[in-house]
C-alpha cells in the first residue's frame, strides 16, 4: 500500500490516492490519517501483505493490467513463492 499506492517512488499520489479513497468509501479521517505518514512507519507495516504473509502455503492473486495496485500483486506473489513452506511430495494429499 506504501510503496506502490500512496507513495510510489516516495512521492504522494494525490490525485489518484484521494480519488481511490472516494470511490471506495473511505472517510476524509482515513485520507487524512494516510497524508499523517509520509515515512514507512508502523501505521503502513499493519498493510504490508509481502511481510505478513511470508510462510504462506496458499494464495490466490487479482490484479489487472492497468490496476492501481499491480506492482504491489506481483511483488506479493514473488514474495510468497519464494517463501513458501513446501511439504515433500510423498504426504498424503499430493
Amino acid at each position: 500500500m506504501y510503496r506502490q499506492g500512496a507513495y510510489q517512488g516516495g512521492a504522494f499520489r494525490s490525485g489518484l490516492l484521494e480519488n481511490w479513497l472516494k470511490v471506495t468509501g473511505m472517510s476524509d479521517v482515513q485520507s487524512e490519517d494516510v497524508v499523517a505518514h509520509p515515512n514507512y512507519d508502523e501505521f503502513w507495516a499493519e498493510f504490508n501483505a509481502e511481510a505478513q504473509r511470508a510462510g504462506q502455503r496458499s494464495a490466490v492473486f487479482l490484479g489487472g493490467w492497468y490496476d492501481i495496485f499491480l506492482q504491489g500483486t506481483i511483488n506479493s506473489f514473488t514474495t510468497i513463492q519464494s517463501r513458501a513452506v513446501r511439504r515433500p511430495r510423498s504426504l498424503p494429499g499430493w
